[in-house]
């Protein structure tokens, strides 16, 4: 197992529990949807990083990796914007 496997293993685990967070807290949706989707993105970059080392998928599909990870960051950064835009996340933190 290649160092960039180990590294889209802990991804997608650090992905479920953010999304275990979305479900399970009260706080802020915005900033747990950020968080969530940001680090869905982190790890559908890091498979694709992964599918580029170890050639397992076609062009169409790392092409496909490559945007959707894309657009998940970004829209995970934009709900995080509009966290900071608004004064914060409500532990102060």
């Amino acid at each position: 197992m290649t160092p960039v496997a180990f590294l889209v293993i802990f991804c997608a685990v650090m992905a479920g529990v953010a999304f275990a967070r979305l479900l399970f807290t009260d706080t802020d949706v915005y900033e747990n949807q950020g968080i969530m989707f940001t680090v869905l993105g982190l790890t559908m970059l890091s498979g694709l990083w992964f599918t580029l080392e170890t050639d397992a998928f076609g062009d169409g599909a790392r092409i496909g990796l490559a945007v959707v990870g894309l657009g998940t960051l970004l829209v995970g950064n934009i709900l995080l914007v509009r966290v900071l835009a608004r004064g914060g996340s409500p532990e102060g933190v």
